[in-house]
């Protein structure tokens, strides 16, 4: 069986508590795109090696040609940039779960361990699973949890293994949506879609999505441990906003810090303040200058922006603003009706990540990626998930290609173009 596991992007993530087993609880608007790794599944042909599961990861080689070549790859073998190195082994060890991978992280594998598990749990029999990155790892992108859940979906197809979300969450909170894919929107649980998914969905198809990886991982585990050291810090003791009913608090320096003037000016300059969720598309805006102004709608043309309107516009300044741990005044409903209207400046004031203070903190030249990923073009960028990637929203793909080229020369390690997704796992 082979299949694709597309990864997912972030356009607004906010930490709104922590749950009773001390996991953060995250309200995001998530949607999956076409950047896939290949997942292939195959029941082992010698049936001695019943239960046990062998998995091999695979960086930029085609896998049609490792399908070919099966039967020249030994069982125990590691792929290391692309050459199979003979390993010492016992083939004999039925039940043991042999990990093949170019790159470790942590010394930990999700799709294995879901290989491993379903194995041993419902008594399956042994499998090949190998599986060609295309996802960048540890940016945010999801390739972990997308790997997960095709080994989840492909044995469930292979052996008729039942799956439900209760399964797919017991290997990672967000493997059930890599799973499904397609687009979810949920503030404090609550699905804030309701009857605007569809539209959502369509809307979706009429943008290009930038991905630009800097050079370097950004683990999970410690961008989360750095954000929480953040609030510790004392950066909240009197404001606090919530989402769904988390709160985290804010100090008063911390909000003029990162919240407050420059936010109200960037994150809601075009706006002048609080706008009404169901606001007419061609209202007209209060500008940053306190004059009016058109709202900017795609497919509109270019728009000149001055260096100040790009630190200012596009959310760089509010890498500590509306990027700070709560965001500001970033919505995520706004957001939405944003992207189903097309109106870039609710977009571009919307956007959010409160786990980018964290990790630029870890990584301060983030700020730079994304200011140049701002200035190639991109109307609106954030960093998606825990980073350290950053996507940059165009209304014309021809733009992106061109930003493309333009962000191929300042030396990152992985630039790619993409559209929005229908599935999370899908099969060739």
């Amino acid at each position: 069986m082979k299949l694709k596991a597309n990864a997912k992007i972030n356009l607004f993530l906010r930490v709104s508590g922590v749950d009773e087993r001390g996991f953060h609880i995250l309200d995001s608007l998530v949607f999956s795109v076409d950047i896939f790794d290949t997942v292939i599944i195959n029941k082992k042909r010698n049936d001695s090696e019943n239960g046990r599961a062998d998995l091999k990861i695979f960086d930029g080689k085609a896998v049609e040609k490792i399908e070919r070549e099966r039967e020249n790859v030994c069982a125990d073998s590691e792929i290391l940039d692309g050459k199979a190195v003979k390993k010492e082994g016992n083939d004999g060890e039925n039940g043991r779960v042999s990990l093949k991978m170019s790159r470790v992280l942590n010394g930990k594998n999700n799709a294995l361990a879901a290989a491993e598990s379903l194995t041993e749990r419902y008594g399956l029999p042994g499998t090949d699973i190998f599986i060609e990155k295309k996802i960048p790892v540890a940016a945010g992108l999801g390739g972990s949890s997308a790997d997960t859940a095709a080994v989840i979906f492909g044995f469930g197809k292979l052996f008729g293994m039942p799956i439900d979300k209760k399964l797919c969450s017991e290997f990672g909170d967000d493997v059930p949506f890599m799973l499904r894919g397609g687009a979810e929107a949920v503030c404090g649980g609550a699905d804030l879609f309701a009857e605007k998914k569809n539209a959502f969905a369509d809307a979706l198809k009429r943008y290009t999505f930038l991905v630009v990886k800097p050079f370097g991982e950004m683990l999970t585990e410690r961008v989360f441990r750095v954000y929480d050291e953040r609030i510790k810090r004392g950066r909240g003791d009197e404001n606090s906003e919530t989402c769904g009913g988390g709160a985290i608090t804010l100090s008063e320096g911390d909000i003029r810090e990162r919240a407050g003037m420059n936010c109200g000016e960037s994150a809601r300059g075009d706006r002048g303040g609080k706008e009404e969720f169901a606001m007419e598309r061609n209202a007209d805006m209060r500008g940053d200058s306190g004059g009016k102004e058109k709202p900017e709608t795609c497919g509109g043309g270019a728009i000149t922006l001055s260096e100040g309107d790009i630190r200012g516009k596009s959310g760089m300044n509010c890498g500590e603003s509306a990027d700070g741990e709560r965001g500001g005044n970033a919505e995520m409903p706004e957001l939405i009706d944003g992207i189903i209207r097309c109106r870039k400046d609710k977009i571009r004031a919307n956007v959010f990540n409160g786990l980018y203070a964290a990790a630029a903190e870890i990584n301060p030249d983030l700020e730079r990626v994304r200011g140049e990923v701002v200035g190639a073009g991109a109307f609106a960028c954030v960093m998606t998930g825990s980073g350290n990637a950053f996507v940059g929203l165009f209304d014309d793909g021809a733009d992106a290609r061109k930003a493309a080229e333009i962000l191929s020369k300042k030396g990152y390690e992985e630039i790619i173009v993409c559209r929005a997704a229908d599935k999370g796992i899908a099969e060739f």
